[in-house]
């Protein structure tokens, strides 16, 4: 990594604290200007589930994140978010399902599917 791509990764997760990201559970790297994101975005500030990272905030911390002098792209491995074309969508990581007494074990299934809203 460069310093360049150091000062870079340093100015995302300045980004991610200005919105109150936990950066703990966020993996930032930077390599000749991609920017990886990775991890859990989670807000210090959510009371619960309800409460943390929408559709409207990621793609504002996105375009700050694009704003960033050097940074070429930036690819998403956020838990719980695709990224479909221009937008995020919020996604079911797991289902933890009861398996039939067929093979007599319990199990997770891991599944990605779309998360809708009902509004």
């Amino acid at each position: 990594m460069g310093a360049n791509d150091m000062k870079i990764t340093v100015r995302v997760r300045g980004v991610l604290a200005r919105h109150w990201i936990d950066n703990m559970l966020v993996s930032v790297m930077t390599r000749r200007g991609v920017v990886h994101l990775g991890g859990r975005l989670h807000k210090i500030t959510a009371v619960d589930e309800y409460d943390d990272i929408n559709e409207d905030e990621l793609a504002t911390i996105e375009q700050e994140i694009r704003r960033i002098k050097g940074v070429k792209r930036v690819i998403y491995n956020i838990e719980g978010w695709l990224k479909d074309g221009g937008r995020f969508v919020k996604v079911e990581t797991v289902h933890k399902q009861e398996k039939g007494k067929k093979d007599g074990k319990d199990g997770a299934e891991f599944t990605s599917a779309p998360y809708e809203s009902e509004e």
